[in-house]
């Protein structure tokens, strides 16, 4: 077939399928089809990031459990049942797994089993269930797997926000962002192309005469000898042409199309959904939310973390508590996390310094309390529990006529 009657072309390679082009008077034409399910959360890396960074540090902090008392809090127990099955279930591999099906495979939705001692009926441990196996059952308002109904008392449901269509079910923590999701894919996926096609984008071989005829043997020659020169393991290699034809770059580059300053907002979106500090996880920040690292973990520990913690503890007070201790109530008990030892939580010794120095010198502490605030034993020294006014404070005016 003669090239003036080729109207639609198509080349494929090992890596994946090209868009079919439009062609006139064209000889070879290369084009990449890009990502073919866009939005997918389970293939953008900031994503898998932020879930390592939050599972990492979210194991920590030690499980408790305490009365509800009015006035102070209790001290909470860490020796409590339901602590020791938490810590035999290897908290760091489950909570890493929680995190993966609330935000990538469950749509805001894990399921957790409850494994029972056959002789006793006690819970043991934990195990995390496959999530992407379990449909809603409307009639038992609850999970089943394959053609099997789970019991709810066998399984800790953890939720995120609530399905519109069904309050009771977890709600997708994704939507709204799906195109930041395809963004971030498409941006990795197309400068991997690039680097594999050896820095080409794409090509064009036309004839340089309209005049001139290209067999289809001829055509069919160029496409293959220009496909392995580009692509694939031989990229870079010699390209002999043997026709009077002319080649022309289909598309931009990654660096002349700016995708790294292009997706900074969807990334800054992204993990602004996750309560993650783009800083924590070595990525540039544009808005500069936080002046250091120390303050970006801080941060991220506060609303990620412990909000994660809370998110947790409600369905651990919900379908663990009463099985542990001869049943327990979530009336007269809670879950808490102790996070008073986490260096994460820590205030920078040197801010801590400064505040306890300007406090005794404003006469707001007295010496022994400026020896506690930073770590130090009181002294029996005269005049060290006493709080010195400065010489330069000003004196209280008239109170009368």
């Amino acid at each position: 077939m003669p090239l003036h009657e080729r109207k639609n072309w198509y080349q494929g390679t090992e890596s994946g399928a090209w868009r079919t082009l439009s062609l006139d008077e064209m000889g070879v034409a290369i084009a990449r089809s890009g990502t073919q399910t866009p939005g997918d959360p389970a293939q953008v890396g900031v994503i898998r990031l932020a879930i390592k960074w939050l599972a990492s540090n979210a194991h920590k902090a030690p499980i408790a459990v305490r009365p509800r008392v009015t006035g102070d809090p209790a001290e909470p127990d860490t020796e409590a049942e339901l602590c020791q099955i938490w810590n035999r279930s290897r908290p760091t591999k489950l909570i890493h797994r929680i995190l993966t099906d609330l935000w990538i495979r469950g749509k805001g939705n894990a399921v957790v089993k409850k494994v029972r001692n056959p002789a006793t009926s006690r819970v043991e441990r934990l195990e995390p269930v496959d999530v992407s196996s379990l449909t809603w059952r409307k009639e038992t308002r609850f999970w089943r797997q394959g053609s099997i109904d789970l019991v709810r008392e066998n399984y800790i449901w953890i939720s995120l926000g609530s399905d519109p269509e069904c309050p009771e079910k977890g709600e997708d923590q994704w939507a709204g962002f799906y195109d930041d999701l395809r963004t971030l894919r498409e941006e990795a996926k197309y400068t991997a192309d690039v680097l594999e096609n050896g820095g080409v984008v794409g090509i064009v071989i036309s004839k340089k005469d309209s005049n001139d005829f290209l067999g289809d043997d001829v055509v069919d020659r160029i496409t293959k000898d220009a496909t392995a020169a580009t692509t694939g393991s031989k990229r870079g290699s010699v390209l002999v042409v043997g026709a009077s034809v002319g080649v022309d770059e289909l598309g931009s580059t990654p660096e002349r199309m700016a995708l790294d300053k292009l997706t900074l907002g969807a990334q800054a979106r992204v993990a602004a959904n996750l309560n993650t500090a783009l800083m924590v996880l070595g990525l540039p920040d544009p808005g500069k939310t936080y002046s250091n690292l120390r303050e970006a973990k801080q941060g991220t520990f506060l609303t990620g973390v412990v909000g994660f913690h809370d998110v947790l503890k409600e369905a651990l007070e919900m379908d663990l508590l009463p099985d542990t201790d001869g049943g327990l109530s979530v009336d007269t008990h809670e879950v808490v996390w102790i996070y008073d030892d986490l260096e994460e939580l820590r205030e920078d010794t040197d801010a801590v310094h400064k505040r306890a120095r300007d406090d005794l010198a404003a006469g707001g502490i007295s010496p022994n309390e400026f020896r506690a605030e930073i770590g130090m034993d009181p002294t029996d020294q005269e005049g060290a529990d006493a709080i010195r006014i400065p010489a330069t404070a000003a004196a209280p005016g008239p109170t009368g006529p």
